[in-house]
């Protein structure tokens, strides 16, 4: 996907909770996230958006990298806490 940084941010964000909504969760549930940035300089944009879905008492450890992405500027995987 190609566009705005902060709307392939807010997608992937949004992707993420569809896929912990499908698993019975949600991100306040997020004990780890990692995102990958093909350009650091999006770090600060990235962390602005990144407060508005994990907003859980205690935020998630959190892993930020930047990587070779081809064809988009942003991907993230989380884990989820399911206990009891």
């Amino acid at each position: 996907m190609r566009g705005a940084f902060a709307e392939q941010a807010h997608l992937t964000f949004t992707n993420l909770a569809r896929v912990a909504e499908a698993a019975g969760s949600d991100l306040d549930h997020a004990v780890r996230v990692g995102v990958y940035l093909r350009e650091w300089n999006d770090f600060a944009e990235m962390n602005t958006i990144f407060a508005q879905y994990f907003k859980g008492l205690v935020a998630p450890v959190r892993t930020t990298l930047p990587v070779a992405l081809s064809g988009f500027d942003i991907e993230a995987d989380a884990v989820l806490y399911t206990g009891p």
